[in-house]
């Protein structure tokens, strides 16, 4: 299964990286919306976890971008927002 990271926080990207390599996942690890943007346009994942406050683009939109395009990939959004509106 080929996953793509998108985390900014380097320490939590690493983190979730090793775990999910560590259960064989193929991890493509970025710290960037707007890289994340175009390896979305051209890769081939099954599952894109991505954090919601990202340089460049944010999670929000990138999400929704890529929805424009059909690319129906599933997606696992992280958040530091504590707010049950910011969650759902």
């Amino acid at each position: 299964m080929n996953i793509l990271l998108i985390e900014d926080d380097q320490t939590l990207n690493t983190n979730i990286s090793e775990a999910l390599r560590a259960e064989s996942f193929n991890v493509t690890a970025l710290y960037d919306g707007l890289l994340a943007e175009r390896m979305l346009k051209k890769g081939n994942y099954d599952c894109v976890i991505m954090d919601i406050n990202l340089p460049g683009k944010d999670g929000f939109d990138l999400c929704k971008e890529f929805r424009q395009y059909n690319i129906q990939t599933p997606v696992i959004m992280l958040t530091a927002f504590s707010e049950l509106d910011d969650k759902v």
